[in-house]
């Protein structure tokens, strides 16, 4: 009984290392795991899984007043004026739209010209919005279109200040990061290729 079970697992066992040979045999010659040749539709397949790449969010608070009163030929009229003070929070994505992007591979390159970095999105969270000062005419009510252009308004001039402050060249940097990043998962990428932006 005991030989017999000896037996039996001396068989398996030979079983086992047989299966594995015959693994690591089919692995190294399957031309499936031969190396992909890296091509421009490969890389843009790629990058284009990443749709718009948001690189940068800039959050902020801020407080602003609007302010309007009828006017008759260049007169204001009296009892006319409405007025609000409002205070919110927001936040603005910027990034590059990857389906414009241009690419290049070479022998030793992999050659990535990128449009200019855009806000991809701007959005104020309604739950931080609080009224801090309401003043209403009945010859002027205060109206959601009033709110409306207000938004619009504020959400202009806060894009241009996070421009000016340079949120469009950050966005630019940490996409080209980013992008290092994502093609460098492939190992023969990053043995292999530099890349490189125009």
């Amino acid at each position: 009984m005991n030989n017999r079970f000896r037996l039996r697992a001396l068989s398996i066992g030979l079983v086992v290392l047989a299966l594995l040979g015959g693994f690591f045999y089919l692995r190294s010659s399957n031309p499936f795991n031969q190396r992909a040749e890296v091509t421009s539709d490969l890389i843009g397949t790629r990058l284009e899984e990443a749709s718009d790449l948001i690189t940068t969010k800039y959050y902020y608070h801020n407080t602003a007043s609007f302010e309007n009163t009828r006017e008759f030929y260049g007169w204001k009229v009296p009892f006319t004026s409405k007025r609000f003070l409002v205070s919110y929070d927001g936040i603005i994505h910027a990034g590059i739209p990857l389906a414009h992007t241009e690419i290049t591979v070479t022998d030793d390159e992999i050659q990535i010209t990128l449009p200019p970095a855009e806000i991809l999105a701007h959005g104020i969270e309604e739950d931080s919005t609080q009224v801090l000062d309401e003043k209403s005419s009945v010859f002027n009510e205060i109206v959601l279109d009033d709110f409306i252009a207000f938004s619009d308004d504020q959400k202009k001039e806060t894009e241009k200040k996070a421009i000016d402050k340079g949120l469009l060249i950050e966005a630019k940097a940490n996409a080209e990061k980013g992008i290092c990043e994502l093609l460098n998962f492939s190992q023969d990428i990053q043995e292999n290729y530099q890349i490189v932006f125009k």
